[in-house]
């Protein structure tokens, strides 16, 4: 019998827990959105659909072994993810889901989201967490939703961050769309 305690956590995504502050949350690999003229750079290039749905890139702690996103928890299965993934255009909400060989020893993890425009910011919205008791993996659920209202279409990028350290990298397209 698999004993797994599974944690439900309603948060905000903007509190302490899994958010800082805008000035706390850039990531140094991403490219700066604004040329030192203060004028906009180059949109930013993702691979989104066409690159891995995801990539380990951390080095130390527990190491990612699956992520998924998709348009509700229900679709985002970091157990069995498809190599790529396209969701509709129009999407209101998606759902990523993060699966570490153990529990993170931060005291925070964030999830980012990026398309060719830079940092996407996000409303309010839920975290699941579940731990499997006998093997230690441990699983991250968060859904999300923009400030915009809705995703345009175009690719995106989230990078998955146990306090300030990126570990993994997601990849994913919405809509039909050009790059």
């Amino acid at each position: 019998m698999r004993l797994i305690l599974v944690y439900v956590t309603a948060i905000l995504l903007c509190s302490a827990i899994f958010c800082q502050s805008e000035a706390q949350t850039q990531v140094k690999q991403q490219p700066d959105i604004q040329g030192k003229s203060g004028a906009p750079a180059s949109p930013v290039v993702l691979p989104g659909a066409k690159g891995p749905l995801y990539e380990y890139v951390g080095k130390g702690g527990p190491k990612v072994t699956g992520a998924d996103v998709g348009v509700d928890s229900k679709d985002a299965n970091p157990d069995k993810p498809p190599k790529t993934r396209t969701l509709p255009s129009g999407t209101k909400e998606l759902s990523i889901a993060v699966k570490f060989e153990s529990r993170p020893q931060a005291e925070s993890i964030s999830i980012e989201v990026y398309n060719k425009n830079g940092k996407v910011e996000m409303a309010a919205g839920i975290a699941t967490q579940a731990e499997n008791l006998r093997t230690g993996e441990y699983t991250l659920s968060m859904d999300l939703r923009p400030k915009a209202g809705k995703f345009a279409d175009g690719p995106y990028q989230a990078k998955v961050k146990p306090g300030d350290k990126v570990v993994a990298i997601i990849n994913w397209g919405i809509g039909e769309f050009k790059e």
